[in-house]
């Protein structure tokens, strides 16, 4: 394991009382390195044909490749998304939480790295839990304008997600604006460019744990320990 300065799109944020109340939903329902060397050649030539990238299954991965870790500290913007259920969340407020919070950039319709990096946050939530019983995952959609509540709840349903995981979508100027809050942009406009990034932080503050790079559940567990070790 690489360690750099860099900087981030998994995250895990230590943030008291929430503003995000992670109730019974609406609909009564309890809830590469990157794509650039794994998208197929339509999806480098930019081919967005959401009806390709639909039907398959990736767990997480026994071992996990080389992947970096570095810290850098970020500030959230005050944009308003909306969850898997349609409900208004404001970022800021919602990763200021008082309780350490995972969260990762991810699209539904991607075949690649993103239902890898899903299945890892799904197969991770017991153990997260045994460290943090109040923790938060947070998923963050690139691909606000195909991926609405509906299929972010299918998405969610696919890893088993408890109610303390969040996917959110939202308008394409306030994703972009999370995105570059976390120096999480992709190349030109093609999503398919995007990298698997982690952020990790207990506490609230601006300093945040970044790592690039895909993991396996015992990676993820392992560096979520570790940063609660080291007080970020």
């Amino acid at each position: 394991m690489k360690v750099l300065n860099l900087g981030a799109a998994f995250i895990f944020v230590a943030a008291a009382a929430s503003p995000y109340v992670a109730a019974a939903a609406p609909d009564g329902h309890d809830h590469h390195e990157g794509h650039g060397t794994a998208a197929s050649a339509d999806d480098a030539a930019g081919h967005d044909d959401h009806s390709d990238h639909t039907g398959h299954d990736h767990g997480p991965p026994k071992t996990s490749s080389d992947y970096e870790v570095s810290s850098s500290a970020y500030q959230i913007p005050a944009v308003s998304l909306t969850d898997q259920y349609g409900r208004s969340v404001r970022l800021d407020r919602l990763l200021a939480e008082e309780r350490p919070t995972l969260v990762q950039f991810i699209f539904t319709s991607c075949t690649t790295i993103c239902p890898v990096m899903g299945a890892v946050f799904g197969g991770a939530q017991t153990d997260i839990a045994a460290l943090a019983p109040d923790y938060r995952m947070v998923s963050i959609s690139i691909d606000p304008e195909y991926d609405t509540p509906e299929r972010l709840r299918e998405f969610a349903a696919k890893q088993n997600a408890n109610p303390e995981w969040v996917l959110l979508t939202g308008s394409k100027e306030a994703v972009m604006q999370a995105t570059k809050a976390f120096d999480a942009l992709y190349q030109g406009d093609n999503k398919m460019y995007h990298q698997p990034y982690t952020f990790i932080r207990w506490r609230t503050s601006d300093d945040w744990v970044r790592i690039r790079g895909l993991m396996s559940i015992t990676d993820l567990v392992k560096e979520f320990s570790d940063a609660r070790k080291e007080g970020i």
